[in-house]
């Protein structure tokens, strides 16, 4: 069971996202008590392809997924996709997830793979810098930073690394720095 979302962002962009809520052997007062895990994907594809793994952690973690998908993904709407939208995406969700009668936003996970790593590490610096508190930050396959990427992968295009990075997700500034 699932509930379909459209999140307002704060620039006016609607996400869609699927609230999985694990009602397995549980009553509702139990359900609500459960984590919720804000699941953020990789670039490639849309929130129904991550369905198998939501459903994985849902059952073995024993918890909540809310799924993700970013502007210009799926049924979002149709919007420019950059790092400052993906950040205002997730700061969208994390609003979301604090005011959901049937998610205890002091257990918040926040878990991200490839591209959603850079976004999950966003996310908890800003829920920071708000004060907002989350149970923890996982992520998956992801990377460093896009700079540190390049310099890994395209070595020949790394001097000019300068000219064309347009995107920067530097999550080995953030990571050392999160109390969570």
């Amino acid at each position: 069971p699932f509930e379909t979302h459209r999140i307002e962002c704060e620039d006016g962009v609607y996400i869609h996202s699927w609230l999985m809520q694990n009602k397995s052997n549980i009553n509702t007062h139990e359900q609500n008590m459960l984590p919720t895990i804000l699941f953020f994907h990789g670039n490639a594809g849309n929130i129904g392809i991550r369905l198998p793994n939501a459903v994985q952690m849902m059952k073995h973690l024993n918890a909540n997924i809310l799924l993700v998908e970013y502007r210009g993904f799926g049924e979002s709407d149709d919007a420019k996709v950059n790092e400052a939208g993906l950040k205002l995406d997730a700061e969208a969700a994390l609003r979301f997830a604090a005011t959901h009668t049937q998610i205890d936003p002091n257990q918040v996970f926040v878990f991200g793979r490839s591209l959603g790593g850079g976004v999950a590490f966003h996310l908890a610096h800003y829920a920071e810098q708000q004060g907002i508190s989350l149970a923890g930050v996982m992520v998956e396959n992801t990377f460093l930073s896009i700079s540190k990427m390049v310099d890994a992968l395209m070595p020949y295009v790394a001097p000019f690394k300068a000219l064309v990075l347009r995107i920067g997700w530097d999550s080995l500034e953030i990571a050392p720095r999160l109390n969570t």
